[in-house]
């Protein structure tokens, strides 16, 4: 049987996909400066948070992190494994939601400070959640 089949499997990558979009919602409400879901504008926090989810599931089906080459890694490559996928996944999203904004992309019109804000906000939470969680593919010592 493939491992895609089994619930195992996608168990593990729906809850990488909740804990990216978690990851991003709370970096998105902390930068808007309010804990208070109502006050927000729901643009930016959906789209960061889908956008993290929906890479978070695209990564895992093609790299397959608990059973494939990765498994039994050290730690330090799991962590920076994930921390890399997490960085890619906001950074996807950042541009997503810039697009449907503007219309198209404009790299020269981007708010890269307020963005890259975001994303490494988002990247520093991942790395506290995977500094007290070993991640699963991480030799254990």
């Amino acid at each position: 049987m493939h491992k895609l089949h089994t619930w195992a499997w996608w168990s593990g990558a729906l809850e990488r996909a909740g804990s990216q979009a978690a990851e991003a919602t709370l970096a998105v409400m902390m930068l808007g400066g309010t804990l208070v879901l109502t006050d927000l504008d729901w643009r930016p926090l959906a789209a960061y948070a889908l956008g993290g989810a929906v890479w978070s599931i695209a990564t895992s089906i093609a790299s397959l992190p608990e059973h494939g080459p990765r498994a039994g890694v050290p730690r330090w490559r799991a962590i920076l494994f994930r921390l890399i996928r997490t960085l890619a996944a906001a950074l996807a999203s950042a541009f997503a939601l810039a697009a449907t904004q503007e219309g198209l992309f404009d790299v020269f019109a981007f708010d890269w400070v307020g963005q890259l804000d975001a994303i490494a906000l988002i990247v520093v939470i991942a790395a506290v959640k995977l500094a007290i969680r070993r991640p699963p593919e991480a030799v254990t010592t």
